[in-house]
């Protein structure tokens, strides 16, 4: 046998199929992605002959059949790729009951490598948006943009995927809540043309919604300040109409009739007001004058 090139072990990096490498409920997945797990593969393959990992792909340029020699490289893969595999990902291999290493791997990539559709797109916004630490070499930021393109990535991308993530990357936080669930649902082979119309047609509504915040704003406010206002004049109405009516519905004092007016003390002796009898300037006379 050849020796081996990277990797150099003859096992792959354990797939148990549980995680995808995605980001869940802000937590980063621990374990090998597929995408990764697929791309050691494929180092492995390689370093036994360009002509197997083609073969093994159904690649267009693969030959139509192989060597004797490459056969039996070949074969000896569906070992190497089942001692890889735990819990559901080798699940998958023992339910379709296959010992083609080809017909296993076309399994194991309609399985897992088409669900990393909504990771992708979250690749591709990682792709753009993480900056260079501060401390961190040239030489780190560029390989961990490669790990992306490589293990997140891959031969998968499309340009719907492409824009998508872009657009997502780079909208403003009032549209957070539409680019959040904007992404294809995890059973989605690939972000097609109709999912990206789907999402700038919702950010557009979005968009002419904020536009016409401010103008209705303006308007309940409007509203607001001409309600206050009626409502303070028929108020004010209200009690100069009730202030009237109740000067209105007083009684009035009427004088008493033939009530004489008062024109001091009353004298005794000649009963003519304004003395008392004492004073009287007619002692001399008992009764009033004639």
């Amino acid at each position: 046998m050849a020796n081996d090139a990277a990797p150099s072990s003859k096992h792959l990096p354990t797939f148990t199929g549980k995680t995808s490498g995605m980001t869940i409920d802000g937590v980063k997945m621990n374990g090998a992605t597929y995408s990764d797990w697929r791309y050691k593969l494929q180092g492995k393959a390689r370093s036994q002959g360009e002509n197997i990992w083609l073969y093994m792909t159904s690649d267009p340029g693969a030959p139509e059949n192989l060597s004797e020699e490459e056969k039996k490289k070949f074969d000896g893969f569906l070992t190497i790729i089942t001692d890889s595999l735990s819990d559901g990902a080798l699940q998958v291999v023992k339910l379709i009951r296959e010992q083609n290493p080809q017909k296993v791997l076309a399994a194991l990539d309609a399985a897992f490598f088409n669900q990393s559709v909504l990771s992708r797109v979250s690749a591709i916004t990682d792709l753009i948006n993480v900056k260079q630490k501060v401390g961190e070499s040239v030489d780190a930021f560029v390989s961990a943009k490669k790990s992306i393109c490589r293990e997140q990535l891959g031969s998968k991308i499309s340009i719907e995927e492409l824009m998508m993530g872009a657009v997502i990357a780079g909208c403003l936080d009032d549209y957070a809540d539409l680019v959040s669930t904007a992404t294809a649902s995890s059973d989605a082979v690939q972000v097609t043309e109709d999912d990206l119309d789907n999402l700038l047609d919702k950010l557009r509504t979005k968009e002419n919604r904020l536009k016409d915040a401010p103008r209705k704003e303006v308007e309940i406010q409007n509203a607001k300040a001409l309600t206050a206002e009626a409502i303070q004049t028929a108020m004010s109405a209200a009690l100069k109409e009730h202030g009237v009516k109740k000067s209105n519905n007083k009684p009035k004092k009427t004088p008493k009739k033939n009530t004489p007016k008062k024109k001091g003390p009353r004298c005794y002796n000649c009963k003519e007001y304004g003395h008392m009898k004492a004073n009287c300037p007619n002692k001399g006379n008992s009764g009033p004058k004639k």
